[in-house]
């Protein structure tokens, strides 16, 4: 755990910013995209930290491989 004054974030804070993460991303989702790539709820808890690095890599790899021939 980080001490004060480090600039960096908690694990509660953490949670709440992936949390409202996940809500902005798949309002954006809905509106520009197919639906296919919303952020699922996780059916067992909370969207944490691991899954959230998971998801970013995912999406990233995706990027950068470019559209599909």
């Amino acid at each position: 755990m980080a001490g004060p004054g480090t600039g960096s974030l908690r694990s509660p804070a953490l949670r709440t910013w992936i949390e409202d993460f996940v809500t902005w991303a798949n309002a954006e989702a809905a509106g520009h995209g197919p639906p296919g790539e919303v952020i699922p709820p996780d059916p067992h808890e909370a969207v944490g930290t691991g899954r959230f690095r998971r998801t970013l890599a995912w999406h990233i790899a995706g990027a950068r491989a470019g559209p599909s021939p």
